[in-house]
């Protein structure tokens, strides 16, 4: 499902090819079961491989981030995207904002060769250099696993992908928790404009938070979904209808440079 409101960015040709860039690097993360807990990307640094994605649906309480985790022991993937048993992740280390910090991002840092080995199977890992800065001039794609429409049967688990198109909100919701310095807000419209121009009801974005959000910006040079797609944001929360609520790319970069991260190069 490749949704867009507020008027279409690319055509149909270009469509294609912007949706496979995207989806092979996107997972739904899933708790045995199985439970949808939310949507992460696929990066991998130095020989080393990460899924970032919301600090929250690794809580017990979401609303509270200083609540216990979840059983992390169970935090499945599906092995790919079509008829895809789920498997769960293995070891991994997890990087998170320091405390008091209620920045709702985390990185997980897989550790199990055969959980990778798999994971390359049916997806594809990104370089950093796919993620970017924040752009003051571009359309923006959120792209993840919504809840709706997901399947189980027994084995196999399937979900539906949504890609949807849309502008940052030029003004700041009130609520009680901002974080000013990383807070991005976009325009979450009841309705998507289909390619074909006709209408759909976007569907509610449970099963989203951790989903990265995309920059599109035309290349100068030669066209390619790497070099029109930036990731600059983590979604985290949303209003249905008015806005939905992202971590700025800055806030990842930060935790990835701490020096106790162990990179070579800054990623």
């Amino acid at each position: 499902m490749g949704e867009l409101n507020n008027g279409q960015i690319i055509d149909v040709q270009k469509d294609a090819a912007l949706f496979g860039y995207v989806v092979e690097a996107t997972v739904p993360l899933l708790a045995d079961g199985p439970t949808v807990l939310g949507t992460g990307t696929l990066f991998t640094h130095e020989g080393r491989h990460f899924i970032v994605t919301a600090a929250h649906i690794l809580k017990v309480d979401h609303n509270n981030p200083e609540s216990d985790d979840i059983d992390l022991t169970g935090i499945a993937v599906p092995s790919g995207r079509s008829r895809a048993t789920i498997f769960t992740l293995g070891s991994f280390t997890v990087h998170r904002p320091a405390p008091p910090s209620r920045v709702d991002v985390v990185i997980l840092e897989l550790l199990d060769a055969d959980s990778i080995a798999t994971l390359k199977r049916g997806w594809n890992f990104l370089g950093f250099d796919a993620a970017g800065p924040f752009p003051t001039d571009a359309r923006f794609i959120l792209a993840g696993f919504p809840k709706a429409g997901a399947t189980w049967d027994g084995k196999n688990v399937g979900q539906n992908f949504l890609m949807l198109a849309t502008d940052e909100l030029r003004r700041t919701p009130k609520l009680k928790d901002l974080e000013p310095t990383v807070d991005r807000f976009f325009h979450l419209e009841e309705e998507g404009e289909l390619l074909d121009g006709s209408l759909r009801a976007i569907p509610e974005l449970k099963g989203m938070s951790g989903a990265s959000v995309w920059a599109y910006i035309e290349p100068s040079g030669l066209w390619s979904p790497s070099a029109a797609l930036k990731v600059v944001a983590v979604q985290c929360s949303y209003s249905p209808g008015r806005w939905f609520r992202c971590v700025d790319w800055a806030a990842v970069r930060y935790i990835l440079n701490k020096p106790q991260i162990g990179f070579r190069s800054s990623p």
